[in-house]
């Protein structure tokens, strides 16, 4: 399964307008709620046996690099606030790969030698 890849609809997006990165944005994001659909019976059967997993002393790890490194980790800590999971179902470790000057700052927020878009707006 392909999870992430060069999205050929988004590749100039920090050369557009705002008003056109929020359009691409939204077009995305409704590509997401059929898919899901489509998968829910999946989606179900995994969060069944995660369930039966926790049941059993079975425990969460989460795994990542990078942002979704980083993200995962903010994932971890936010569960029992936002599902009341119990304490024993806590995620207990957070596995992220890269080395420690790769966690802040993100890559991603470090200049580029690209010229500043235009804030104009269509």
């Amino acid at each position: 399964m392909t999870t992430e890849d060069i999205n050929p609809r988004t590749t100039e997006i920090d050369a557009l307008s705002t008003r056109e990165i929020l359009r691409r944005i939204n077009a995305e994001d409704a590509t997401v709620a059929p898919v899901v659909a489509h998968e829910i019976d999946a989606i179900a059967a995994v969060t069944e046996r995660v369930v039966a997993a926790f049941d059993t002393g079975g425990r969460l790890i989460y795994v990542g690099a990078g942002i979704s490194g980083r993200l995962g980790a903010l994932d971890a800590v936010e569960c029992p606030s936002t599902y009341s999971s119990p304490s024993r179902c806590w995620p207990k470790q957070a596995i992220r790969m890269g080395l420690p000057s790769t966690s802040w700052p993100p890559i991603t927020c470090r200049p580029t030698s690209r010229p500043p878009r235009s804030s104009s707006s269509s």
